[in-house]
């Protein structure tokens, strides 16, 4: 089993800590590509979750690549509504981890 973790800017894609094992790259407004290094024989299994505990959100996982020596990859989606402006907004930090053999 291996695996990769990390808390990521949402600002602009900063990796702020982790294993050391992926890259991040912020393809939009709160859309980011999550690499990770080496081959897979599997696609992996990922959780995401917020670093502030008063945001209004999700991280949704768009999307898992991997498996047949591929190299695992996953698509995050973020952003919430501040209650007090009803504005869309990026979230600040978010936190993953992916696991697959």
């Amino acid at each position: 089993m291996q695996q990769a973790y990390g808390s990521i800017s949402c600002s602009d894609g900063s990796i702020l800590n982790g294993s050391g094992n992926f890259s991040v790259a912020k393809t939009g407004a709160g859309k980011f590509t999550v690499t990770i290094n080496g081959s897979s024989s599997t696609v992996p299994t990922v959780t995401t979750s917020l670093g502030d505990p008063y945001m209004t959100a999700t991280v949704q996982i768009s999307r898992t690549d991997g498996g047949n020596g591929k190299q695992p990859s996953f698509g995050v989606n973020t952003g919430y509504v501040d209650q007090g402006s009803k504005n869309p907004m990026d979230i600040y930090v978010f936190s993953f981890i992916a696991i697959w053999n």
